[in-house]
């Protein structure tokens, strides 16, 4: 691989990443069950999300396939939701007040 090839996939990693953390602003804006207090927590909140579209959908998604192709694909949906899900309940965990120190 050239090493222009590498910095054009790292560019385009950190585009993408903050696209989702924008995405995610933008969706904390338009809806009022989400909240995101900083572009940083966005960041923060776009990377776990990330990792778990990585590492954790793609074992959802064969898992799930019977009942992906049944639904015709809707499924992927609810996974989706359970991503987000995942994320908002890792995020919150790591910010409450009972796990931080005094």
């Amino acid at each position: 691989m050239r090493p222009a090839s590498a910095i054009l996939r790292a560019v385009k990693i950190v585009v993408r990443w903050l696209l989702l953390a924008a995405a995610l602003l933008l969706v904390a804006h338009l809806y009022p069950g989400v909240q995101v207090a900083n572009f940083t927590a966005a960041m923060i909140a776009a990377l776990v999300l990330g990792l778990l579209n990585a590492l954790l959908r793609p074992i959802l998604v064969l898992l799930t396939l019977p009942v992906t192709v049944l639904t015709l694909g809707l499924f992927l949906f609810v996974i989706n939701a359970l991503m987000f899900y995942f994320a908002a309940s890792l995020l919150t965990a790591s910010t409450s007040p009972a796990s931080s120190p005094r």
